[in-house]
């Protein structure tokens, strides 16, 4: 997987929206099936809501406290449920109840979109709170070193906010010391015409 140096601010043309990307409002439909739409929620009941919706061996390795963290699988769930089928080679991934695979790592989720949807739009170092791609729709990937239990975050954006959580620069979780974004990849997906 070629990813552009942490160190380096770079664009892509916007030749990636070929054909190869998903619409952004396909992919936001999803997300409510594995995310509660409650704020203040607890880690544990969005976990439990993923492995519930996914089932199988998702849900086992969540009730006995394997997977700790859902966003891998959401975003897994998200893909799968518009066509981008996950195969043993992509990576370390249990089947669901209904059969389809599951990626639970972020850098593997991470591998999975590059070799599907291409090189990012945009391929940031430091981004406080979103405001270079405010206004665009698209997939996000943000690179966290020192967090206990992952590398990164992998969610959707509307223009605004995630659909989950933002992990912008001021905006890292603060039992978690010491952690760092290195990198942001941003996916711009353009909205179905109404």
């Amino acid at each position: 997987m070629e990813i552009p140096h942490p160190q380096t601010k770079q664009s892509f043309s916007s030749t990636n929206q070929s054909g190869k990307l998903p619409y952004y409002d396909d992919l936001s439909s999803k997300t409510s099936d594995v995310y509660p739409r409650i704020k203040g929620v607890s880690d544990a009941i969005i976990l439990q809501k993923a492995g519930n919706r996914i089932g199988g061996e998702i849900k086992l390795n969540i009730d006995n406290g394997t997977f700790e963290n859902a966003c891998a699988l959401r975003m897994s769930y998200i893909l799968q449920q518009n066509g981008y089928r996950i195969s043993p080679t992509d990576g370390y991934a249990p089947k669901g109840a209904d059969g389809l695979r599951y990626l639970v790592r972020v850098l593997q989720i991470a591998e999975f979109i590059i070799k599907k949807f291409g090189p990012p739009t945009q391929t940031l170092t430091y981004l406080k709170d979103g405001r270079e791609i405010r206004g665009k729709t698209g997939l996000l990937i943000f690179y966290v070193e020192r967090w206990r239990n992952a590398k990164g975050h992998v969610t959707l954006w509307d223009g605004k906010d995630c659909y989950d959580h933002c992990y912008f620069q001021n905006n890292l979780d603060d039992d978690d010391s010491g952690a760092k974004v290195v990198k942001i990849l941003f996916w711009e997906l353009k909205r179905r015409k109404r």
